[in-house]
């Protein structure tokens, strides 16, 4: 049902992976810039605050992405649970899965039947 990836029959490919880098410094250089231009033109004026140069701006884009982002991948934790219910699945032999869909199926038409009723 799910296909399995191989991953040892990719080949690297330096153009991708250069490709990558290069659109990555140019979404962190504009982001920089948007946050130096627009902490210079606001909180000068209204806190007081020194004026930023470009690598204290990517500083603070560092530094707030470590504190309210985490360091923690770019997985959510609906991907997670994806990934062990579908490795559940995989792990499963063919009788237990057949049980599970059968479990589904009534579960799907309890509902069903559940919902016509409320209206």
């Amino acid at each position: 049902m799910f296909k399995e990836t191989n991953f040892s029959n990719r080949k690297f490919n330096p153009l991708k992976v250069l490709s990558f880098v290069l659109i990555f410094a140019v979404i962190f250089t504009l982001v920089t810039f948007l946050v130096m231009f627009l902490w210079n033109s606001i909180l000068t004026d209204v806190a007081g605050f020194k004026r930023l140069n470009f690598w204290k701006a990517g500083g603070i884009l560092i530094l707030s992405k470590i504190l309210f982002g985490g360091l923690k991948g770019h997985r959510s934790h609906a991907t997670r649970k994806k990934n062990h219910w579908k490795n559940k699945w995989m792990e499963m032999d063919p009788e237990k899965r057949k049980e599970a869909k059968m479990r589904y199926r009534q579960y799907c038409e309890q509902r069903k039947s559940s919902d016509k009723n409320e209206y």
